[in-house]
């Protein structure tokens, strides 16, 4: 990777969100396409609006020692931030879950003028590793304030005040209670380093990108890679996991197919036939976290 600052870690953040939410992917949000509730211009604003609390976090990792909360609190500041900023419902908690702790390892990369890829996956394995039970609570109080649907586990619900509780009781950092949850995309990225961000997202775009030149194809060819190979765990979350495979099977099958104009619209019709029931949001934010992670490649950059 090229040395980069803190400016440059904000800015990859906020085109992450932005350039992910511009392209008109499947199911999702985008310059054509809004749902009932939530609008394209909802996920342009609170993209921007990221922007401070990314700051934050990069400061926070260039001053990093383990066992000192704050992640936490920098995850909740981003989502409610964001959410003062627009109208509509939740657009971003993935993606601030994924690029504040990326953001945090950035800062770490600053500090130790070691910008490696294998450095800033390390880095953020070394903040969610290093995180406090109360760094747990603040994520589950940011969960809670952001009407997300997310799932819930045996033991641990955000909705009930019980389980904040017994998070401090058993002393479960952030690591402990991604562990507890890595059924979803988003806590399994986070507990291996991130790995379907930089091993097959920022793969695909930098591919894709090279070959093209194209911003938006970029995005659509990563957006789909990530959809083929993981399947979507909203789409779990409100159908069951077979349909959330019949999605990823259909996705790899218009890849094979060479990405073509008219599959890619089939496809979308097809997953917005129920308003946002089909809707791929988790593959979304992998695919904002892979572009932030391209941005501070420098990829874009000509």
């Amino acid at each position: 990777m090229r040395p980069f600052t803190i400016d440059d870690v904000v800015f990859a953040a906020q085109a992450g969100c932005v350039l992910e939410a511009s392209v008109d992917k499947p199911g999702n949000v985008g310059p054509s396409h809004d749902f009932t509730d939530t609008k394209y211009e909802d996920f342009l604003l609170s993209g921007i609006a990221m922007g401070s609390a990314v700051r934050r976090a990069v400061e926070f990792g260039m001053l990093y020692k383990p066992g000192k909360s704050g992640l936490g609190r920098l995850i909740r500041s981003a989502v409610e931030e964001s959410a003062r900023r627009h109208r509509g419902r939740n657009t971003n908690l993935g993606m601030t879950l994924l690029m504040t702790p990326l953001s945090a390892s950035a800062g770490i990369a600053i500090g130790s003028g070691d910008f490696s890829r294998k450095a800033l996956r390390s880095g953020v394995s070394r903040v969610i590793n290093g995180s406090t039970p109360e760094d747990t609570v603040e994520l589950y109080t940011a969960i809670a304030s952001a009407h997300a649907e997310v799932g819930k586990s045996r033991s641990f619900d955000v909705n009930d005040p019980k389980s904040r509780q017994k998070i401090l009781e058993n002393k479960m950092n952030l690591q402990d209670i991604f562990n507890v949850s890595k059924w979803d995309s988003v806590a399994r990225e986070l507990v291996t380093e991130m790995e379907v961000t930089f091993t097959l997202g920022l793969p695909a775009l930098e591919e894709e990108f090279e070959k093209t030149g194209s911003f938006r194809s970029s995005v659509m060819r990563c957006f789909m890679e990530i959809l083929a190979r993981v399947p979507d765990t909203l789409i779990e979350r409100k159908n069951n996991h077979e349909t959330a495979i019949e999605v990823s099977n259909e996705a790899r099958a218009i890849l094979e197919k060479g990405l073509k104009t008219r599959d890619i619209s089939a496809f979308d019709a097809k997953l917005c036939c129920e308003g946002n029931r089909y809707n791929p949001g988790t593959t979304a934010d992998l695919t904002a976290s892979s572009i932030m992670a391209a941005g501070l490649e420098g990829l874009f950059i000509r």
